[in-house]
């Protein structure tokens, strides 16, 4: 059974992203195509800046969380691309809702915090470094493994998610016992 559970994003990520892009686009026409704007860079330079710029909005895209599934006793936090993380619900210790106070005095260690929505990894005294898969701040699961790893998603129906994982888990435990 494969259950799918959507990253909508929220409007400050939506509102972020759309500046931004628009920022980059209209940054690279000013600097290559303009005319009368300062000295024209030589080709060179034209295609680096090019690739640069392609770079900071290409990549925060791909690495986005568009969804989250649960199948075969796995949640899969998925990209446009691809399967972002892979987690073990048999490894879960706890599975919680929590709000935006996750992300109060934290760092940024390799994230984006608004583009294309909250994901990377964060750093921060309480929980030392951790994973953030989320597209927005309203819809907020904390989850700790086993292994100490902490990551952080927004599935939409996130009462439900935790639900559904807590239920694989316990039958897990039920067939160990």
């Amino acid at each position: 059974m494969v259950r799918k559970y959507k990253a909508r994003m929220g409007a400050m990520s939506i509102f972020l992203t759309v500046m931004l892009n628009v920022f980059i686009i209209s940054l690279y026409y000013f600097i290559i195509f303009r005319k009368d704007y300062v000295n024209i860079p030589s080709t060179v330079t034209k295609y680096f800046l090019l690739l640069l710029f392609a770079i900071i909005a290409i990549v925060p895209y791909i690495l986005h969380p568009k969804e989250y599934l649960i199948k075969d006793n796995y949640i899969l936090i998925k990209s446009p691309v691809f399967t972002i993380k892979k987690i073990n619900i048999y490894d879960l210790v706890d599975i919680k809702e929590t709000s935006t106070h996750a992300f109060n005095m934290h760092i940024r260690m390799f994230a984006s915090k608004g583009f294309w929505g909250y994901f990377g990894i964060f750093n921060s005294r309480p929980y030392g470094r951790y994973s953030v898969y989320a597209s927005n701040l309203t819809d907020l699961v904390f989850i700790i493994t086993k292994t100490k790893n902490i990551t952080i998603i927004s599935p939409k129906q996130r009462l439900d998610f935790i639900m559904v994982c807590q239920k694989i888990r316990s039958q897990q435990l039920e067939k160990l016992d």
